[in-house]
């Protein structure tokens, strides 16, 4: 039997009794911290009125992180603060000052290697970062990745190294490499004994949504759609959400590709535990072609979340090709495999009848203010246009 464009599961697991237990991010420093960094501007948040009008909600904002950095990609601002913290331990420094960071400030400086595992995004950020504090960073890719965002990677002083496996393989190896030369782990992922940098890139996200609340004057969406490949963006969204708007009525659903579902997958199981993806790891959105869930992201995840939804490519295209060419006066935006999913999961439950029961279940009606993150431009040109022609 065909697999259906969108999949919907309820997440019967969400407790807001945990809410008022999490603790808020220091996002007064934190957002202190990244408009110290070179290229730092705040990224826009669209109003997506004629689409709104013609889908029949009252508002589509779009936070559009593509043109974070000139990276298109969020990705470095949970890099940048945890490398910072890193770097402020070590040197036991009491504040955190870009420039103060930099090597040519300590004269042990060339024994710090920092290194990661990615599917694009994340190293690129963790690279543009170490390159700008003049340390040397190590950058494992799977052998799938595109040549544009190696070559992105290596523009901005990354070391690539192409690993033959998937990104969770790439994880365990990054693991095991750098433990016997000495690198400094950024992964955004936890593991067994590693968990301080994960939890510092999370917190380091949070400046996307202290932006929003900047730009929405403190208006309060109903429904938030956000991506999940491990988890770490959408447990930092929700755990900002969560705790900053302290109201339960907002209502957060997690996006994933339908073949790499691993937090829709725990919700089906509904046992309270993450679960791999069973499958074979298989999408055009690499950014979230993640089978296995971050684990400090879960607890968050399962406890925050309101509904999974489980989308095949051709969704993430529709939303490719609806930012590229919107409705009326409503703005373009350039929009990548991960980073449009959320968009054409709206779109289709909003129009196509086979989806109204989907659409009824999370109330999107005409009062419904409805809140997208675009997380990444076009950093595969070449699929990018690809997708953008075929419609």
């Amino acid at each position: 039997m065909a697999k259906t464009s969108l999949s919907f599961v309820p997440n019967q697991k969400v407790n807001p009794k945990t809410w008022k237990e999490w603790d808020a991010f220091p996002t007064d420093s934190i957002l202190e911290f990244h408009r110290q960094l070179p290229e730092y501007s705040i990224t826009p948040l669209h109003s997506l009125n004629a689409l709104s009008k013609k889908l029949g909600v009252n508002r589509i904002w779009v936070k559009d992180e593509s043109h974070r950095f000139g990276l298109k990609s969020y990705k470095a601002l949970g890099g940048s603060f945890a490398i910072a913290r890193f770097l402020q331990q070590r040197y036991d420094l009491e504040d955190l000052h870009f420039e103060q960071l930099h090597a040519t400030n300590f004269p042990d400086s060339e024994e710090i290697v920092f290194a990661t595992m990615t599917d694009g995004n994340h190293g690129l950020g963790v690279a543009y970062i170490v390159s700008k504090l003049g340390y040397e960073s190590q950058i494992y890719v799977p052998k799938e990745m595109v040549s544009a965002r190696i070559e992105a990677i290596e523009k901005v002083g990354g070391t690539v190294t192409i690993f033959e496996g998937g990104y969770d393989d790439a994880a365990r190896q990054i693991a095991k490499d750098a433990e016997e030369y000495g690198w400094k782990v950024i992964s955004d992922t936890a593991w067994e004994n590693y968990t301080q940098i994960p939890e510092w890139i999370i917190a380091g996200y949070s400046t996307i949504f202290e932006e929003v609340k900047e730009q929405l004057a403190w208006d309060v969406p109903t429904h938030i759609f956000i991506q999940a490949g491990v988890g770490s963006l959408a447990s930092s969204l929700i755990q900002y959400f969560r705790t900053v708007y302290e109201s339960d009525g907002i209502k957060i659903i997690i996006t994933e590709p339908d073949c790499a579902n691993c937090f829709y997958h725990s919700a089906q199981i509904n046992d309270g535990k993450a679960h791999n993806y069973p499958g074979k790891v298989d999408t055009m959105m690499a950014g979230l072609a993640c089978a296995e869930p971050n684990p400090i992201a879960w607890p968050v995840i399962r406890d925050g979340t309101d509904f999974m939804l489980s989308c095949s490519d051709k969704i993430s295209a529709l939303g490719m090709r609806s930012y590229y060419h919107p409705e009326k006066s409503d703005p373009i935006i350039i929009s990548g495999e991960a980073g449009a999913v959320t968009f054409g999961a709206l779109i289709e439950m909003c129009r196509n009848p086979n989806y109204s029961a989907i659409k009824e279940k999370l109330e999107l009606n005409s009062k419904s203010k409805i809140l997208l993150v675009n997380t990444e431009g076009a950093t595969d040109p070449v699929n990018f246009e690809k997708v953008i022609q075929s419609g």
